[in-house]
């Protein structure tokens, strides 16, 4: 099996020091951020028009198999999420990250990943 790979931009503001707008796109339009898994994925997620804002552990729930995990570029300004797609289930990830302006942690909603495995 190969893996497979997705990839996202993110920007951010943050309309007060402690909340975030965050937009996902993919190829230039406007995307929820929700996938699902058929094989092993490594997604990528790039902060873009976001100065100083980097990435820091995603907060993961449903993921009760421990089948994802994750790292980040040297910057910290992308985000790889590798799903290992072992098992069916919908896994909710929210990004966190660093307000430049405070070092307030903020939490995304959450894109949801369905693991369908062939």
């Amino acid at each position: 099996m190969t893996d497979s790979n997705l990839s996202f931009d993110l920007a951010v503001t943050f309309p007060t020091p402690t909340t975030g707008d965050f937009v996902l796109t993919q190829g230039g339009k406007l995307v929820d951020g929700n996938i699902s898994v058929e094989q092993p994925e490594t997604v990528t997620y790039t902060l873009i028009n976001s100065p100083g804002v980097v990435f820091t552990d995603p907060q993961v729930t449903g993921d009760l198999n421990n089948n994802i995990s994750h790292t980040f570029s040297d910057d910290k300004t992308q985000l790889f999420i590798t799903d290992s797609d072992h098992e069916v289930e919908t896994i909710c990830i929210k990004f966190v990250v660093i307000n430049p302006a405070n070092d307030a942690e903020v939490v995304s909603p959450d894109p949801q990943y369905s693991n369908i495995p062939r």
